[in-house]
């Protein structure tokens, strides 16, 4: 692993580059990526009616703060909630062990990386990055052939004579590999939301909380971002 962290510290800044921000812990370390390895980065945050939405911009924003982006937008898909079957716009559905498929957003990323495509395109960017991970097994659009795929789509789908690159530094990774580069980065984790229940203490039971605390705990760390019962 130390070799990709290398990489990215001694690679000379060059290019522009997007930022896909969700405020959560892999979004926030490609972030960090993005800012070791282009000249120029794009933040994009999108509001889609995520029942933490208010808590993840949030820390987008503290994100886009820290690493001085000028060029940051949110992008309003509140009409993704009118398909209404992902418990992400539910309050009343608590997302544990037992529902997690729940967390599913139809073709959500598909929908994110079009926009952040469209947008990289026109503003003649180099890359698009995003925090897919490949721990992730609840939603197909984060997994190796999807991106893979996506990639095809941008170089067919655009105009330009340079394709842009989709980038996604954890994609064959884990939370244990994108901690370790966070540390090696000096990423702020603190700034980070990664809950899909709560915005004031972390619920420790979505799998988002589970893979992240898992991911502190294997590593002999504390997770910097406050747990319901002080988990």
């Amino acid at each position: 692993m130390m070799w990709f962290i290398i990489f990215f510290i001694m690679t000379e800044k060059k290019g522009k580059a997007l930022s896909v921000l969700s405020g959560g812990l892999d979004s926030a370390v490609c972030l960090g990526i993005a800012a070791q390895q282009f000249e120029e980065v794009s933040a994009m945050f999108f509001s889609y009616g995520q029942k933490t939405h208010d808590k993840e911009k949030e820390c987008a924003e503290a994100l886009v703060k820290h690493y001085d982006v000028k060029d940051y937008i949110n992008i309003d898909l509140s009409w993704l909630k009118l398909f209404g079957v992902s418990a992400l716009f539910d309050n009343m559905v608590a997302l544990d062990e037992g529902n997690q498929n729940a967390e599913y957003v139809p073709f959500r990323n598909s929908i994110f990386l079009s926009i952040a495509t469209a947008y990289a395109e026109s503003k003649k960017l180099d890359a698009v990055i995003i925090g897919s991970t490949g721990g992730d097994h609840i939603c197909p659009d984060n997994s190796p052939n999807f991106i893979e795929s996506f990639q095809r789509v941008m170089a067919e789908g655009t105009l330009i004579k340079k394709d842009i690159k989709l980038l996604t530094p954890l994609l064959r990774g884990d939370k244990e590999m994108a901690i370790k580069i966070a540390k090696e980065l000096d990423i702020p984790l603190e700034l980070t939301w990664s809950c899909h229940n709560n915005t004031g203490l972390a619920c420790g039971k979505c799998s988002n909380c589970r893979a992240r605390l898992e991911a502190f705990e294997a590593l002999g760390l504390v997770d910097p971002i406050p747990y319901e019962g002080n988990l």
